[in-house]
């Protein structure tokens, strides 16, 4: 039997899970959008005084970890594939 939430109950949960994050990080939402992926990370080794880990438990399969230490920005990504292409 499948769960019907109305939108006004969605909603609720969706504002509740954004005011936990924010409490768990110590940041606004607004402030977590503007960081990148590597700066968020750098915050939160900062603040909680420890390597931040990301676990998978899907086995390691294919060419290894491709992000090296740290989830590639987006110039990154894009200076990576202009050079690719040769532009």
């Amino acid at each position: 039997m499948a769960l019907i939430y109305s939108s006004k109950h969605i909603k609720n949960l969706y504002s509740r899970v954004l005011k936990n994050t924010e409490k768990k990080v110590g940041l606004s939402i607004e402030k977590i959008r503007e960081y990148s992926p590597s700066e968020l990370r750098q915050y939160l080794e900062e603040k909680n005084k420890k390597e931040l880990l990301f676990l998978s438990e899907f086995p390691n399969v294919g060419r290894g970890n491709i992000l090296r230490d740290q989830p590639a920005s987006r110039k990154l990504i894009n200076e990576e594939i202009d050079r690719i292409l040769g532009l």
